[in-house]
C-alpha cells in the first residue's frame, strides 16, 4: 500500500494518492498536477479506483473532471454536499473568480456507509461544520479529513453551509 500527498493551486490544497496492486484512490483533487496525471494515467486501468471528494469546495474539486476523463474512475461526495459540485455560490468559486468551477459525482455516500475497494475498506464519517456534507474517510488507521482538520488547527467555518456548532460536534466526535 502506498499513500502519496501533493499539494495542489494556490491554496495549498493537499491531494491524496492511494494505491495498491488492485486498487487506485484519488481524494481532493483540487487542481491537476503532473503527480495527478501521471498517477491517474498508470492506475486507469485498475478495476477498483475512484475520485473521493470530503467536501464540495472549488480548492477540492476543481482538477475532478480533468482526472475523471483520464482516470475514468466514480466520483464520490457526501449526499449532502453533492449539490454544491454545480453551484458556483455553494463552492465558493463564483465569489472568488466570477466564475463557477463545476463536477459532477457519480455516487453519494452518508455517514457509516463503508466503501468496498477490493480488499480496501473505507468508512464515511460525516463531519459537517466546513461544509454542510463534509466527510471523512477512515482506511484502516489512516483518516482523510479534508478540511475538518488541519495540523494545530480546524477548516473554516464562514463560508457557505457551514456551521461552527456543527465543527465543534464534528471534531468532539
Amino acid at each position: 500500500m502506498t499513500i502519496t500527498k501533493t499539494v495542489t493551486g494556490t491554496f495549498g490544497t493537499n491531494c491524496y494518492l492511494f494505491e495498491n496492486q488492485d486498487t487506485a484512490l484519488i481524494i481532493d483533487p483540487g487542481e491537476t498536477t503532473e503527480a495527478i496525471i501521471e498517477f491517474a494515467k498508470r492506475n486507469k486501468n485498475k478495476e477498483n479506483k475512484a475520485i473521493l471528494l470530503t467536501h464540495c469546495h472549488f480548492d477540492h474539486i476543481g482538477g475532478v473532471t480533468a482526472v475523471k476523463n483520464i482516470f475514468n474512475a466514480e466520483v464520490i461526495i457526501s449526499a449532502v454536499d453533492k449539490e454544491g459540485l454545480t453551484d458556483g455560490n455553494i463552492n465558493a468559486s463564483q465569489r472568488l473568480f466570477g466564475e463557477a468551477i463545476v463536477a459532477f459525482a457519480d455516487k453519494t455516500v452518508q455517514d457509516g456507509d463503508v466503501l468496498l475497494f477490493g480488499e480496501n475498506k473505507i468508512e464515511v464519517i460525516a463531519t459537517p461544520g466546513h461544509t454542510a456534507g463534509s466527510v471523512c474517510y477512515l482506511l484502516g488507521n489512516v483518516i482523510f479529513s479534508g478540511d475538518t482538520l488541519f495540523r494545530l488547527s480546524i477548516g473554516r467555518y464562514d463560508l457557505p453551509t457551514a456551521n461552527a456548532k456543527e465543527m465543534m460536534q464534528s471534531l468532539n466526535k
